[in-house]
């Protein structure tokens, strides 16, 4: 046996062996790298790898079998013994052996900076510059790049970077552009400078995500923002799970925070620890596609679309309870804007059931419970309290914020729901509906000017975006202003909805012009006419109009008509007196001048509703005019002075266009209206 062995080293066998070790995982490493960046099927690696095995054997062989001479390669029997060169043989050996090891060192730290570096044993040396400001603790991330052949893994790097800031939000050293605002930054040609002043961040990521079977390559730069300078690089090469892509949104996070010298405190630390939201890959593609789905909030199509994606991760994994948060809250959506179907609060009280004992604490829970709150059971104060649990876990979601503003606004406290609001702007400071939403709510307390800023804000971002011109005539009609109001309810819009057409008429029914009111009214869709919770929309709205033109008896007959429908309905108001209503059960019986029904229906709503200070002023100035029209002046004048009352002396203004008050125009109590608006606009001009 000793003879054998000695043979064998003689013969060099096991230096071969260990050349071929060496050189095979040096190989092996390489064919890693190129075959997602090549395209290449999932099976090359394999195929490599049971070639290097198939060879290894005959490798061994065909080292005891030949030998190097300096004549060339001969067979190891027909070498004499004092001709053989085996020892020097083995020396070249020995010194390829110590170059492979020693690539291979390298090659094993190369890969060890690229995992997880900035881990215990690692921590201080990856090479980071700092940021030109590090006062400013923010960041933008930009869409990913999609990097792979296949063009549907778009989702996938959109996900990638999705992921990403939802673990930055959750960071409260830091301040993060929220996804809304950097989307529109995909494909564009700005320069990195000019992007950081108008998001007013420090440093932007950029990326590229490029997908390649179980393996996945995701390439990130940080870059000043102030002076487009590359703070740090890196490629990330890995296996496909999810536990990689948390690791490696964990590490690009301390990198962010080190390059503005944040301090991460201990609950940052155990956030970047965190396990991650599901281990089913298959689960996190459908969740992420219901993610980018449901970015448009207002389509009922991209709600229900959304759901169905969640549905698809919860079949998956059963325990993934980012869905069934998700799912509860677009729900909760289909429900507040579109049907008020109280089924759907009932489906989505029973996901977000299921997300509290999964993940009770988690931020995409507490936004679901706020909204269940909100949407849901009207208990704003509840709300409220559950939104500032959601800030605390994840400080730059926008989302709580916006969720935090709304139920402020609710609440009556209007000064602290501006101050959420610029919060939920700063962090998402690209979504037109914010700067809509402050517009809004300081023209309804009498601070014009800021409104008309904020509205110019949302118009430069996309004029034609629905919501905008809703608003704006809306602003306009509340400042007194009808025919500002109509011209700019008839700019192009970018999507068409019963709502639209709806404030159009409207708003030319307050101008009074015969044929303004006509084209509206004959311009109105019949796709539109009828909405599911508003059956009597366009019916109701023309009847008004008639009154308005002096073409009562045609008014009064369609009137009948509609009330006659409605009493052999089970639901006749599907919405009733929800906030978001185009119309209140107490508007038929004013316009038919019917005292006793409009009472009626006020005690209905003394009596089923929560209070909600922002939705007094379409629900008060509904019962005004609904008293007005049936003569009851006193009543009517009573709501007008709660409407002031609540929103400040301003609100005489839109009173004083619309055609129901024109009775009450001489009533001492409606002249006082007049006369404390004119004497609150001395010290608040407005043009």
């Amino acid at each position: 046996m000793n003879k054998f062995f000695t043979e064998l080293k003689r013969r060099n066998i096991f230096r071969i062996a260990g050349v071929y070790a060496v050189v095979g995982w040096i190989l092996m490493q390489v064919v890693a790298v190129m075959t997602p960046a090549l395209h290449l099927p999932d099976w090359v690696d394999s195929f490599f790898a049971v070639m290097l095995i198939i060879g290894f054997p005959i490798a061994v062989l065909l080292a005891w079998a030949f030998e190097m001479t300096p004549e060339g390669v001969k067979r190891t029997e027909s070498v004499a013994d004092g001709a053989s060169i085996a020892g020097q043989t083995g020396r070249k050996l020995d010194f390829a052996i110590l170059a492979g090891l020693v690539l291979v060192g390298v090659l094993v730290v190369w890969q060890g900076m690229g995992n997880a570096s900035l881990k215990a044993g690692f921590g201080g040396e990856t090479q980071i510059i700092h940021a030109s400001d590090i006062n400013n603790k923010s960041v933008a991330v930009l869409p990913f790049d999609n990097r792979s052949k296949n063009a549907d893994d778009a989702f996938f790097a959109d996900g990638v970077q999705d992921g990403l800031l939802t673990r930055l939000s959750k960071i409260s050293a830091l301040d993060v552009i929220s996804r809304t605002s950097v989307m529109g930054y995909r494909g564009t040609d700005k320069k990195i400078p000019e992007i950081a002043q108008e998001l007013g961040v420090a440093v932007v990521l950029e990326g590229a995500v490029q997908r390649a079977g179980k393996r996945v390559r995701i390439t990130v730069q940080l870059i000043d923002g102030a002076t487009d300078k590359h703070l740090w690089a890196q490629d990330y090469d890995r296996e496909l799970t999810t536990d990689n892509l948390f690791e490696i949104q964990a590490e690009i996070t301390r990198i962010i925070a080190r390059s503005l010298e944040a301090v991460l405190s201990g609950t940052d630390e155990r956030v970047l620890e965190a396990a991650p939201i599901t281990q089913n890959l298959a689960a996190y593609d459908a969740y992420v596609r219901g993610r980018l789905l449901a970015d448009d909030w207002d389509n009922v199509s991209a709600l229900r679309a959304a759901i169905k994606e969640y549905d698809t991760a919860i079949e998956i994994d059963p325990d993934f309870a980012a869905a069934y948060a998700r799912k509860a809250n677009d729900l909760l959506a289909l429900y507040w804007l579109f049907t008020h179907n109280p089924d759907l609060v009932s489906r989505a009280e029973q996901a977000l059931q299921r997300a509290q004992i999964l993940a009770p604490d988690a931020p995409e829970t507490l936004v679901a419970q706020g909204y269940y709150h909100y949407y849901g059971l009207r208990d704003f104060t509840r709300a409220n309290a559950v939104f500032d649990r959601a800030i605390a876990v994840a400080p730059s979601d926008s989302e709580a914020w916006e969720g935090k503003s709304y139920v402020l606004r609710r609440m009556g406290q209007f000064d602290a729901t501006i101050e959420a609001l610029k919060h939920a702007q700063r962090l998402n400071p690209q979504k037109a509906q914010i700067s809509n939403e402050l517009a809004q709510t300081y023209a309804t307390i009498g601070r014009f000017g800021e409104g008309h800023r904020m509205m110019a804000l949302a118009r430069a971002s996309n004029p034609r975006l629905y919501w905008t011109v809703i608003i704006n005539a809306q602003n306009w009609s509340m400042e007194g202003k009808t025919d500002e109001a109509w011209q700019a309810i008839s700019a192009p819009v970018d999507k068409l909805s019963p709502d639209y057409f709806y404030n159009r008429a409207r708003h030319a029914t307050n101008t009074r012009n015969a044929a303004r009111i006509n084209e509206d009214l004959e311009s109105w869709p019949k796709a539109y006419q009828q909405p599911e919770s508003f059956p009597e929309l366009f019916r109701l709205t023309k009847a008004r109009a008639l009154m308005v033109l002096g073409r009562d008896k045609e008014a009064q007959k369609l009137l009948g008509e509609i009330k006659a429908r409605l009493d052999n309905m089970p639901v006749p108001y599907p919405s009733g007196w929800s906030a978001n209503s185009l119309y209140f059960p107490v508007e038929l019986p004013g316009l038919m001048s019917d005292l006793a029904g409009v009472r009626s229906a006020v005690l209905d709503f003394k009596a089923s509703t929560a209070p909600d200070a922002w939705a007094e002023s379409e629900r008060f100035l509904a019962i005004a005019r609904a008293f007005a029209n049936a003569r009851d002046a006193a009543s009517a004048l009573d709501y007008m002075e709660k409407l002031a009352t609540r929103y400040g002396p301003s609100v005489y203004l839109e009173i004083s266009i619309l055609p129901a008050f024109d009775t009450l125009r001489d009533e001492p109590r409606y002249q006082a209206l007049k006369t404390n608006y004119e004497l609150w606009a001395k010290d608040n001009p407005h043009e």
